[in-house]
């Protein structure tokens, strides 16, 4: 999408993708949707993200705060197209903490 679609200080979450859409101060992110133990979609909640199915809790990284999940939410690579729209690469991830700065 447009990258204004995405302002400082909001998240979105893409459900027909399974992504959070999160942009900061630092730029953006795009964060599974996924839990990473059976595959489950987490939900947002106040303090980050958690699994309805298990109870798996994940930070507002997408950490594992609480199992049963092995590990991490993953993080996707965002490229810019030509037109300007944002495109998440969810064959790509990139480490926690890589943020995609708009230009």
């Amino acid at each position: 999408g447009d990258p204004k679609d995405f302002p400082a200080g909001s998240q979105t979450f893409l459900p027909q993708d399974r992504l959070f859409v999160v942009s900061g101060a630092q730029g953006i992110v795009t964060m599974s949707a996924t839990c990473t133990h059976l595959g489950c979609a987490v939900s947002r909640v106040e303090w980050g993200y958690q699994c309805p199915c298990h109870g798996s809790k994940f930070d507002s990284s997408g950490h594992v705060l609480a199992g049963p999940a092995p590990k991490p939410l993953p993080w996707f690579k965002i490229l810019q197209g030509p037109d300007g729209q944002l495109v998440v690469d969810t064959a790509r991830s990139v480490p926690t903490g890589t943020f995609f700065k708009v230009v």
